[in-house]
């Protein structure tokens, strides 16, 4: 045989056309690409869940972490007001299971003298003299604390005098060191 012969021979046994081999790459390859694609996309899905997870798990622990921070904080109540020539009150932490640490008191009467004693660790109580309390006045009373979590905080009550009792109007707790 000659050249030409051999060239006919392997052109008529190699291009015959495409054959089911040449489908069957082509299905695969189109199939193994669009399989790339959805796992591209279900990995993209899976990841955006997985922030919103630590999302959803970050604010659930800033808000249970708060919670435990309140538990641990005192809750005053105004107890035994006495009105007359002295304003007298005690000022009791109802929060028995968490007491506190009061390091530092202050009132925001000038040129009156006021004084404290502490009955117990749950309860203070207050003595202003020649001061009387008119009906609606604000006293601001600023103590300073250290809860059980070993945290300073600065906390201000607003005390309000009604017609017979002093209550509890506004509170305001800040952190002073971490």
């Amino acid at each position: 045989m000659n050249k030409n012969e051999w060239f006919e021979l392997f052109t008529k046994v190699f291009n015959t056309g495409p054959s089911r081999i040449d489908y069957l790459m082509l299905a695969i390859t189109t199939i193994s690409s669009l399989g790339v694609v959805v796992t591209g996309i279900f990995t993209f899905l899976a990841a955006r869940a997985a922030r919103d997870a630590v999302k959803a798990n970050i604010t659930i622990y800033n808000d249970d972490k708060r919670e435990r921070e309140l538990l641990l904080s005192p809750i005053f109540e105004v107890q035994n007001a006495g009105f007359g020539v002295d304003t007298s009150f005690d000022l009791v932490n109802v929060n028995i299971q968490h007491p506190v640490s009061i390091t530092s008191i202050g009132l925001n009467i000038e040129e009156k003298i006021f004084t404290t004693k502490k009955v117990s660790n749950n309860v203070m109580k207050f003595n202003i003299e020649k001061y009387h309390m008119n009906e609606q006045e604000l006293l601001l009373i600023t103590l300073f604390y250290t809860a059980l979590n070993h945290r300073r905080y600065k906390i201000t009550l607003n005390v309000r005098r009604d017609t017979s009792t002093i209550f509890i109007d506004n509170i305001t707790t800040h952190l002073i060191e971490n």
